[in-house]
C-alpha cells in the first residue's frame, strides 16, 4: 500500500515553512528509518508516503539536503506530522 495524497501535499504547500513560516513552501517528505510501515515512512530505495510531509521554503529545503541541519535537531516531527493530518481532516468536514 502506498500513502499518496496529491490533495495533502497540496495543503501542506498552503502552509508557511516549518522553519521561519515564510511562503511559498514545497512539502519535503520526512524519512524516518526507526518507524514502520516502510510505505509511510521510506526505507532503502523508498520515498516516504505523502503523509509524511511538512512544509518547508526553498531556502530552508535545501540547507536541508545540503547537510546543514537535521529536522530532528529542532523540531518534533511527529507532532507536526500529525498536527497537519488533523488540520487537514479537518478542512474537508
Amino acid at each position: 500500500m502506498k500513502y499518496e495524497n496529491e490533495d495533502f501535499l497540496k495543503f501542506v504547500r498552503t502552509k508557511g515553512c516549518v522553519i521561519c513560516g515564510s511562503k511559498p513552501a514545497i512539502a519535503h517528505h520526512v524519512r524516518d528509518k526507526s518507524n514502520t510501515p516502510k510505505e509511510l515512512w521510506g526505507g532503502t530505495g523508498l520515498k516516504p508516503g505523502d503523509y509524511a510531509a511538512l512544509s518547508m521554503c526553498p531556502k530552508h529545503h535545501k540547507m536541508l539536503h545540503d547537510g546543514m541541519f537535521t529536522l530532528k535537531e529542532i523540531l518534533d516531527i511527529k507532532s507536526m506530522i500529525i498536527m497537519n493530518l488533523v488540520e487537514y481532516a479537518e478542512s474537508k468536514r
